[in-house]
């Protein structure tokens, strides 16, 4: 689970009720290219994001791996927007870089 930095930066009535999936991305090896044996996907409810993998490595920077006997979540944080994008997006809401 991660915290996904570039939608907070949306104003809070915008986000709320901001759900949706991301695409679910298969994995196959170099041999067997129609072969698929690995997945990862994800999905959203405003600024969390809940990331899956299926029999593929995770990335660190979504959060640790948990498990449903685990006392303890690490939420990871993620900003997939690049520094010109982030830039167009706050200048279409009115936000100065500096005061974001």
């Amino acid at each position: 689970m991660a915290v996904n930095e570039d939608i907070l930066l949306m104003p809070l009535n915008d986000r709320d009720g901001f759900i949706g999936k991301g695409d679910l991305i298969g994995w196959a090896s170099p041999d067997a290219p129609h072969l698929y044996n690995g997945y990862h996907w994800n999905e959203h409810v405003s600024w969390l994001t809940i990331y899956f993998w299926y029999n593929a490595q995770p990335d660190g920077n979504c959060g640790s791996t948990w498990v449903a006997d685990g006392q303890f979540l690490y939420l990871g944080s993620v900003a997939p927007l690049d520094e010109e994008s982030r830039r167009q997006f706050l200048a279409k809401l009115g936000i100065r870089q500096s005061d974001s």
